[in-house]
């Protein structure tokens, strides 16, 4: 008789040795430790929760609370979140569309820059679907998935309520021009027949410049002179153009004409060139207690020219302040420029009422001036002195042609 050789039941203690064994070898989880001691993967779970062997599986809440804690964290990537916690990648993605996480993979992440670049703007399912060339249940999925939902309904709606009121100001601003347009025709039905292109020249200029500190009526009067002459083929000057109006330099009243289309009746002045020991006397003329335009009459150069100068250079802030250049006298009635005129002249020979004619000042002023010689002529003699230092300056004007000074300098 054959005798069978029959292999011996492992006994309950003998199946816990092993498996604490096995997990000794550094198995972990239980299909592994199973195979290594020969039992299923259901008896090997059974035996560890009745003895308690090595750590328990945690429970679903707690696994879905460590998760949250790392996305916290700002880990917000499979592959990141495995590393620190040891969860496969299919039981994150199963936890991440269940619950909203917002975990999203390293692939995702570079390949939906765009995608998500319209999610925060707030477009509808159907614009991105559109943009990204896919369905809108694409998008719906993607949005899910990667817990960008709130954000998204948040975005939505904003955009909804900023649609709506661009709308709306849109639909306010085509009336208000209709009735602008309307109010137009009634005001140049009576405006009389050869001022209405200066009339629209004027709006055409406000409309473009709305920051613009020229008034209508001086920009109208300005027009109109300007039609006139060129009707009349009149060549006026600039200077005649901006007569009593708002305009100080011809440069301001050219750049209106140019700004509407508009050339000078007289036609585009050449530009000069500021000669550079010009400049250089500019330069030293930071320090002086002198008004810009008193500046300009010494150097022979309009009074813009020395005042952008001192803008480009950057040292208009190291101007001194000049509240009074000529003491008890209104800066703006009185200048150091007016006073060196008189005090020429009368050195000249001219008479009291000669001067006077011929400089168109009061008998008052003529009087002050030459009570007030010393202290206002010495103001401009040191004066000029800074801007003449080569030359020997003993009189409070020039005695010397300014042209001329630059063969000198040179």
């Amino acid at each position: 008789m054959l005798r069978r050789n029959i292999k011996r039941r492992r006994t309950k203690l003998e199946s816990i040795a092993e498996i604490k064994r096995a997990m000794g070898l550094g198995a972990e989880t239980d299909k592994k430790i199973g195979r290594i001691v020969g039992l299923a993967k259901g008896t090997v779970k059974v035996y560890r929760g009745q003895y308690k062997i090595g750590e328990f599986r945690k429970r679903k809440s707690e696994r879905l609370e460590e998760i949250r804690r790392l996305v916290k964290e700002g880990v917000n990537s499979y592959e990141e979140m495995r590393n620190r916690i040891g969860y496969s990648k299919t039981t994150l993605v199963r936890y991440n569309s269940k619950y909203n996480l917002g975990i999203i993979g390293r692939q995702e992440r570079k390949s939906f820059h765009n995608r998500d670049r319209l999610i925060r703007r707030g477009l509808s399912l159907e614009e991105i679907a559109e943009r990204e060339r896919v369905t809108e249940q694409c998008i719906s999925s993607y949005i899910i998935k990667t817990g960008k939902h709130e954000k998204w309904r948040k975005s939505r709606k904003h955009y909804i309520e900023k649609t709506s009121y661009l709308e709306r100001e849109r639909l306010k601003k085509q009336e208000i021009l209709k009735i602008e347009d309307v109010l137009e025709q009634v005001i140049l039905s009576k405006i009389p027949l050869e001022d209405r292109e200066a009339y629209q020249k004027a709006q055409e200029y406000l409309h473009r410049y709305k920051r613009t500190s020229y008034d209508f009526e001086n920009l109208f009067t300005f027009f109109k002179r300007y039609y006139q002459g060129k009707r009349e083929g009149k060549k006026i000057s600039l200077e005649r153009l901006r007569e009593g109006l708002i305009f100080p330099y011809d440069f301001q009243a050219a750049r209106v004409l140019k700004l509407v289309g508009e050339k000078p009746l007289f036609g585009s002045h050449k530009r000069e060139i500021t000669p550079k020991w010009k400049k250089q006397a500019i330069k030293r003329a930071v320090s002086i207690q002198m008004p810009v335009s008193d500046i300009a009459y010494f150097l022979g150069l309009p009074a813009y020219t020395v005042f952008q100068s001192f803008q480009k250079f950057g040292i208009k802030a190291k101007r001194p302040e000049i509240s009074k250049v000529i003491a008890g006298f209104d800066i703006r009635k009185l200048n150091c420029c007016l006073a060196s005129q008189i005090y020429e002249a009368k050195d000249l020979g001219f008479t009291r009422g000669e001067v006077m004619e011929l400089l168109d000042v009061p008998e008052q002023v003529y009087d002050s001036f030459l009570n007030h010689k010393d202290e206002v002529g010495g103001r401009i003699v040191d004066a000029l002195r800074v801007l003449y230092p080569d030359r020997r300056i003993r009189k409070p004007y020039l005695e010397f042609s300014i042209e001329r000074n630059r063969n000198a300098v040179s």
